[in-house]
């Protein structure tokens, strides 16, 4: 038999239902319920503009030049994304093309095969 099956010893028994035992007295059980339903309900403590007074200064200055750098960098991207696509535009429209194509085919080209719908399908 597997060891990890084994039926248990009653002082094994004993100290894990004494360790697993729910709490006594209602007022264990009154206080769980209360914090839960506060959860449920929404009804907590500290609103979310309290949260951020709580923050440092320097955290909030931190944030806030990180906000402007991040914006300027947008912005300067922008503006330079136009003038990289104007420069592309221009190089690729003044340069001739080294090479050309005929569409259509020429006369040794085997026919292709241009059977009715009706042929190919049976329905």
């Amino acid at each position: 038999m597997d060891p990890a099956f084994a039926p248990l010893d009653a002082p094994v028994i004993a100290a894990l239902r004494e360790l697993y035992a729910a709490p006594a007295g209602e007022s264990y059980w009154d206080g769980l319920e209360e914090r839960v339903m506060t959860r449920v309900l929404g009804r907590s403590s500290a609103e979310w503009w309290q949260v951020i007074n709580g923050w440092s200064r320097v955290a909030a200055m931190a944030a806030a030049v990180a906000l402007i750098v991040a914006t300027a960098l947008r912005v300067t991207v922008e503006r330079r994304a136009s003038e990289f696509d104007l420069a592309a535009y221009d190089s690729v429209a003044d340069e001739v093309l080294a090479f050309s194509f005929d569409a259509r085919p020429s006369a040794d080209e085997a026919r292709v095969n241009e059977r009715a719908t009706s042929d190919v399908l049976p329905h």
